[in-house]
């Protein structure tokens, strides 16, 4: 059927059609074919493992780089104290968020959560001064987490419109003296100067979040609106007052009296 359709056999199958030696020499060096297609794979997944190894070394003197000795011990960041610390500072954006919302039933929640992030600031103060864990991370964290809370809070109070264009003059003053003072103590840490807290600054820390706390529930209690607004502008005093008496405790420093 193939020579009446004017097909040749020999193209058809080629192999049977060969002589025996050139048949022979084709399969040789199809087979050769192969074995240099396999090295060639064979080394190319080697330089594939080879890069990937030498990537994987620099990500590690990288990793090394980064992470200083002393942070391969991990208990100043596992003690109970500085993982409440931690916590406080992870639940901010979820507290936000749930304001946000507009949500009454998140709003509540939003409530609860931020009442015990406040109080999670005396526990941990309590836990490391009783188990005697107090570390310099913790010391470095507790301010930051509290300055966090009370400044989110108050820029998501803002956008809801909880504070009126009134009661934006106390927050902002609360986030300018906030901002100033840490950057003051920042500048004081490189002299090697500290500016201890005052107890009436702990005081302005506790109101502050009292404040807030009241005015989470405003959309509940609309009664309690009063009062909110009494205690951010309170909270606003004192804050400007701690920061003037930093300020003033600080000048010697920064005009030069002192060297």
């Amino acid at each position: 059927m193939g020579a009446q359709h004017g097909i040749n056999p020999c193209h058809a199958i080629a192999d049977p059609c060969l002589p025996a030696h050139l048949a022979d020499a084709a399969q040789v060096t199809n087979i050769a074919g192969k074995l240099v297609a396999a090295e060639l794979l064979a080394s190319h997944i080697s330089n594939i493992i080879i890069r990937s190894h030498g990537t994987k070394s620099r990500l590690d003197r990288s990793l090394r780089f980064l992470l200083s000795p002393l942070m391969a011990s991990t208990s100043q960041i596992t003690s109970i104290p500085n993982l409440i610390t931690i916590a406080r500072i992870v639940a901010i954006p979820l507290i936000a968020w749930l304001v946000i919302l507009a949500d009454p039933g998140l709003r509540l929640l939003a409530l609860v959560l931020f009442v015990l992030a406040a109080a999670s600031d005396w526990i941990d103060g309590y836990l490391a001064r009783k188990w005697n864990q107090i570390s310099p991370l913790g010391r470095m964290l507790d301010p930051i987490a509290d300055k966090l809370l009370v400044g989110v809070m108050l820029v998501v109070l803002a956008y809801d419109h909880t504070l009126s264009a009134l009661d934006l003059i106390p927050a902002c003053t609360i986030l300018f003296r906030e901002i100033f003072i840490s950057g003051l103590r920042e500048f004081l840490g490189n002299t090697k100067i500290v500016l201890p807290v005052s107890k009436l600054a702990k005081w302005k820390t506790t109101t502050q979040l009292v404040a807030i706390a009241i005015l989470l529930l405003v959309t509940t209690l609309p009664a309690l609106d009063l009062i909110g607004t009494a205690l951010i502008w309170l909270a606003g005093l004192l804050t400007l007052w701690t920061g003037i008496q930093y300020f003033r405790a600080s000048w010697p420093h920064l005009s030069g009296e002192t060297q």
